[in-house]
C-alpha cells in the first residue's frame, strides 16, 4: 500500500493539472467558435473524452482515499484492540504464574479463574 504522503502529493499534482484542462477548455470553445465545423466538432469531442478522463480519474482518487481513511480507521482501532489483549495476556499469565507457588488449591486455583472470567466481561 502506498504510504499517505503518496496519496497527498498525487492530489497536489491533479489540483495543479485542473488549470491546465481548464485553459485548454478556454482555448479549445475559442478555436470552436471560428474554426469550420468539422474540425470544431472533433476537437471539441476530444476535449470532452479529456475533460471526462480527467473527472474519472479524480472521482477515482476520491474514493480511494476514502477507502484509505476508513481502513485507516479500522487499523487504528485494531490496535488499540490489539493493546488490550496484550494488556490481559501480561496480566493472566502473571496470575497464573503467581497461582504456581505452594499452598495454592484447585478450589482457589477455580475461584481465581472464576473472578478473571468474570473481569473480562465486565471490562
Amino acid at each position: 500500500m502506498f504510504p499517505p504522503v503518496f496519496w497527498k502529493a498525487l492530489e497536489q499534482d491533479i489540483a495543479s493539472r485542473q488549470s491546465s484542462i481548464s485553459a485548454m477548455k478556454a482555448k479549445v470553445k475559442k478555436f470552436v467558435e471560428t474554426a469550420d465545423p468539422s474540425a470544431a466538432a472533433l476537437l471539441q469531442s476530444k476535449m470532452d473524452a479529456l475533460s471526462q478522463r480527467f473527472s474519472d480519474a479524480c472521482d477515482k482518487h476520491k474514493q480511494k482515499v476514502s477507502q484509505l481513511e476508513q481502513l485507516k480507521e479500522r487499523v487504528e482501532e485494531f490496535e488499540k484492540v490489539a493493546d488490550k489483549v496484550q494488556q490481559f495476556v501480561v496480566k493472566r499469565s502473571q496470575d497464573l504464574h503467581d497461582t504456581d507457588g505452594p499452598g495454592k488449591t484447585f478450589n482457589e486455583l477455580s475461584q481465581l479463574v472464576q473472578v478473571n472470567a468474570l473481569r473480562t466481561i465486565n471490562a
